[in-house]
């Protein structure tokens, strides 16, 4: 398979910098949101996610929600492994 332009600036800047941080919104991202059925996305931007932390990548979840989610969101993502 061939690395796409993309890839290939991530994997230079990890190893320029000797870490990643990706950014990730939640509510459809990588929670369901009831307006929008896309519950295979999720699954393959959560594996995505795993597989990055797995690696070394530090996952942030940038969200517009209101305080009184996040410790839900928290919840949530421990309960994924991000």
């Amino acid at each position: 398979m061939a690395i796409n332009i993309y890839t290939e600036r991530l994997i230079k800047e990890w190893r320029l910098h000797g870490k990643i941080v990706v950014a990730v919104d939640y509510d459809s991202t990588i929670s369901y949101w009831p307006t929008i059925e896309n519950q295979q996305d999720i699954k393959r931007v959560v594996s995505l996610l795993q597989i990055a932390k797995a690696t070394g990548a530090y996952i942030v979840v940038f969200t517009a929600c209101k305080q009184d989610r996040h410790e839900d969101i928290q919840r949530h993502c421990e309960s994924i492994n991000i």
